[in-house]
């Protein structure tokens, strides 16, 4: 298979500076090569021993983006990569992005004092005035990368580069601050309303179907989020899923009609796109998280039943997720409480769940997916 290379070249010392902390998937294979693109010089904070040694080895990498036709490669250039924040003067540089996980993100929040703008890539809109406040920084503000990104590629692209991942050609999302960013299509900078337009479309109609493709996936051992999708059965479960939430955020006036519909028809090409390599192990990771009651799953059945509308497809999904056994992390108490526990009282003490009704239809629903 033939790549399309687009070189843009290293950039010069005297260009704007961005520490990208966390080298993953969003932050390598998202962020860097857009900041690129618009300019700036790039230099990254990794604590993942791998990552990090190879990002040290050298001072550029090659990614990828795709189109569902075909792959793009970029070649990334960077200039420091610090393996924790301890070890680079945040101060020197003029933004800061976060793309650690929810949990690392307040345990380094203290280290944010002295940076000039902060911007949080993170699944939680509401950690941001925790982060303010742990960090004594108002400098710190909310962004939502528009995209997927898998955290890994496809063989051929890995023995280019074994720090390429795939991502799509999609836009990153920031609250509009003090900073004048450059012109690019790929940022877009919003107000308040339009950032919780945005973050709303994201946490319902991404991250809560997203999480029922690869419970249900896992179910089934699929490897990758469009193999799902390519099972009938599952993909009419996550079309009911994302119809449900979408109706419902229209009715309750969350989201715009337009938006709401256009952004669902986004979603369902994305996650069909073959070409992503989306794992369903990195999109599953962290069942308790996804969970809770404050949480995507739990918060869309909410928001479906105050709308009235149809739950069964969220039923369907979180009873997967309930049986997921795929947490390989030592430290991840779920596999524990899977083995402690009745369904029942993970629903209750997890999820929050304590309506009779609601609880009964969770755990009796049965699902074809189950015995094929």
């Amino acid at each position: 298979m033939g790549y399309i290379a687009k070189e843009t070249g290293p950039k010069k010392n005297d260009n704007p500076r961005i520490l990208i902390v966390g080298a993953g998937a969003i932050g390598r294979g998202f962020v860097s090569n857009i900041f690129q693109k618009a300019g700036f010089s790039i230099s990254f904070v990794e604590n993942n021993q791998t990552i990090y040694s190879e990002l040290s080895k050298k001072r550029s990498f090659q990614t990828a983006t795709t189109d569902s036709k075909r792959h793009f490669l970029h070649t990334v250039y960077y200039n420091e990569v610090y393996k924790t924040i301890d070890d680079c003067n945040i101060s020197k540089y003029d933004l800061v992005l976060i793309a650690v996980g929810v949990n690392s993100c307040l345990d380094i929040a203290n280290r944010f004092k002295e940076a000039k703008i902060v911007y949080i890539l993170e699944n939680d809109i509401n950690i941001i005035q925790n982060i303010k406040q742990l960090s004594s920084n108002n400098q710190i503000y909310f962004g939502i990368p528009d995209v997927i990104t898998s955290n890994t590629a496809s063989n051929n692209l890995l023995s280019i580069d074994p720090l390429c991942v795939v991502s799509e050609q999609g836009q990153l999302i920031l609250e509009k601050s003090s900073y004048q960013f450059p012109t690019s299509q790929y940022i877009n900078i919003v107000n308040k309303q339009e950032l919780w337009t945005n973050w709303n479309c994201k946490f319902y109609i991404h991250n809560a179907p997203h999480a029922i493709i690869a419970y249900l996936g896992f179910q089934k051992k699929y490897a990758y989020i469009h193999q799902a999708m390519a099972d009938q059965t599952i993909e009419n479960v996550v079309i009911d899923a994302m119809t449900s939430i979408s109706k419902a955020l229209i009715r309750l006036n969350i989201i715009p009609e337009k938006i709401a519909d256009d952004y669902m028809k986004k979603e369902i090409k994305r996650f069909r796109n073959p070409l992503l390599f989306d794992p369903i192990s990195r999109v599953a990771r962290d069942p308790i998280r996804k969970l809770s009651s404050e949480n995507r799953l739990i918060k869309g059945l909410s928001i479906i039943q105050k709308a009235g509308l149809n739950p069964i497809p969220f039923y369907i999904g979180i009873n997967a997720a309930l049986k997921y056994t795929g947490c390989t992390d030592k430290k991840n108490s779920f596999n524990q409480m899977r083995e402690n526990f009745f369904m029942k009282d993970l629903l209750i003490n997890i999820c929050g769940i304590k309506d009779h009704k609601t609880l009964k239809q969770i755990l009796d629903i049965q699902h074809c997916i189950e015995s094929e």
